[in-house]
């Protein structure tokens, strides 16, 4: 879960501590051979997720333009 923030905008909230933990226990079930690099979209929560991973696994996290999140009506 991400660290709601009622007068910040949806997609600039970043990861929760417990989102952080569970990132880390997502890295350590992932396959062991993972592509060198894992894209992300440009919103905090993706870009946290793709570093914390990265880090754990020795991968490479990158910014995609392309990916982004679903839109949203409201923040």
């Amino acid at each position: 879960m991400p660290v709601i923030e009622r007068d910040v905008p949806s997609t600039r909230w970043e990861l929760s501590e417990t989102a952080r933990d569970r990132c880390q226990a997502l890295a350590d079930a992932l396959p062991r051979q993972l592509a060198p690099v894992i894209l992300h979209s440009g919103e905090p929560k993706a870009h946290q997720t793709a570093d914390l991973i990265a880090q754990a696994r020795g991968c490479v996290a990158d910014e995609d333009s392309r990916l982004v999140e679903v839109r949203r009506d409201r923040n």
